[in-house]
Order: structure tokens, then C-alpha cells, then sequence
């Protein structure tokens, strides 16, 4: 029980790794091509309306809350079968 505990936290702490720098990948996108960081869709209103920085910043920032709906769901997903495998195991026992 112990060595698949360790072996499941140490995939978590992989997964939060990859996450993170995930999340990190539009605003460097951003950062390096355009030289602006957009960190909300209050910048992007700021900007002109022809202009191509307000159509790139509401993809990087529509991007990231994406992102964060989907790291959301998975801890949600996690949480409720973890949560079932601990009624299952209760009511088994």
C-alpha cells in the first residue's frame, strides 16, 4: 500500500510540473513574439481594435482560462473517484 502511494503522489507532482509550465507557454508566447504580456481580458480591451495584439491577446488569455477549466475538471474527476473508491472500499469492508 505504501509503494503505490509514493509511485501516485510522485505522477501528481509530475503532472503539477507539467501543468505548470503548460500554463506558462501562452504568456511566453506572448512575451517573445509580440514583446507584451497579457495577463487579462481588461488588457486586452485597452488595445486598438484593428490592431492584431487585440485578436492574439484574447487568444492568449481565452487560452489560459482553457487551460485552467481543464487542469480544473481533471482535479474534480480525481477527487470524485477517489472519493468513490473510498465509499466502495468502506461499504466492502
Amino acid at each position: 500500500m505504501g509503494e503505490e502511494l509514493a509511485l501516485q503522489v510522485w505522477e501528481e507532482v509530475r503532472e503539477m510540473i507539467a501543468y505548470a509550465l503548460i500554463l506558462q507557454l501562452p504568456d511566453l508566447i506572448g512575451q517573445l513574439i509580440l514583446k507584451q504580456q497579457f495577463s487579462s481580458f481588461n488588457v486586452c480591451q485597452a488595445e486598438d481594435a484593428l490592431d492584431i495584439n487585440r485578436y492574439a491577446c484574447y487568444t492568449i488569455v481565452g487560452s489560459d482560462f482553457l487551460l485552467w477549466i481543464a487542469i480544473a475538471s481533471r482535479i474534480i474527476g480525481r477527487f470524485l473517484a477517489s472519493l468513490l473508491g473510498i465509499t466502495n472500499r468502506s461499504r466492502g469492508s
